[in-house]
């Protein structure tokens, strides 16, 4: 029984994964000082990019981790 659970809560939550990393790929697509702008914004919930429009705070959260992990490799040869 277990195991069905598992397989209805992985199929709910697959459409919800692909849309992060939708959302990620079309905000890194920006640019990186863009980039930088919109990590500011969803830090401070202010000005949220569109991109995120229909996420949850914790999906939005989500998308900030992985969008700081993603600038870390570039360093301060991108900055604001």
């Amino acid at each position: 029984m277990k195991s069905n659970t598992n397989q209805l809560y992985n199929t709910a939550i697959m459409p919800r994964k692909k849309a992060i990393e939708l959302a990620i790929e079309a905000i890194c697509n920006k640019g990186c000082k863009q980039v930088h702008i919109d990590i500011l914004a969803i830090k401070n919930q202010q000005h949220i990019p569109k991109e995120l429009d229909l996420f949850h705070f914790d999906e939005q959260q989500i998308v900030l981790m992985e969008l700081e992990k993603i600038m870390a490799v570039y360093g301060d040869r991108c900055q604001l």
